[in-house]
């Protein structure tokens, strides 16, 4: 029995290989390489579509990334509102001292996340700093959706000034009779 014990040990020790003198391959991954999109942004992946506030926390935070506290507003609602005509939202606050954003949560839900994210901004743009059409990029009308890269440009010279027109006393005087109406 102590032979075959011994036997057996013998073999199994001389059947493991010995270490190969030729150069292992190594495997070299690459880092993988994220695209910022709207998904992976650090201010827009916490945006959560059916908690429409976590637009406005998102609007502030990229509007401190150029020196703008907003933190002085503190009258900001999220309306829930059956809108026509395939609307997904629209500023009801312009021109006055509060920001209100009319939503058709349905339709609203229907869009990308960069839709989603280019509508709440472009509507607290008219609400937050009476911002007109006339200086496009951010504020155009009628734009669906920006890529990533190019919505971020337009939220810079957005902040920054570039592209920013204000409402005219007369524009708002036209916008005030509206929502009064």
């Amino acid at each position: 029995m102590k032979h075959t014990l011994f036997l057996l040990l013998i073999l199994i020790s001389c059947s493991k290989e010995a270490p190969s003198s030729e150069p292992q391959d190594t495997v070299v991954t690459e880092p993988e390489i994220i695209v910022p999109d709207f998904d992976n942004d650090t201010i827009y992946m916490k945006l959560k579509p059916k908690l429409l506030d976590s637009y406005w926390t998102a609007f502030k935070e990229s509007a401190s990334l150029y020196n703008i506290d907003l933190s002085y507003i503190d009258e900001v609602a999220f309306v829930s509102e059956n809108l026509l005509n395939n609307i997904a939202g629209t500023a009801n606050g312009s021109c006055e001292p509060y920001v209100r954003i009319l939503v058709d949560e349905t339709t609203f839900r229907n869009l990308s996340a960069g839709e989603q994210v280019f509508l709440m901004y472009h509507e607290l743009g008219h609400d937050v700093f009476n911002a007109s059409h006339e200086g496009g990029g951010l504020m155009a009308p009628n734009i669906r959706s920006l890529d990533y890269k190019l919505f971020q440009t337009e939220v810079k010279d957005f902040f920054t000034g570039v592209d920013y027109v204000e409402w005219t006393d007369e524009e708002c005087e036209y916008i005030r009779s509206i929502i009064d109406n």
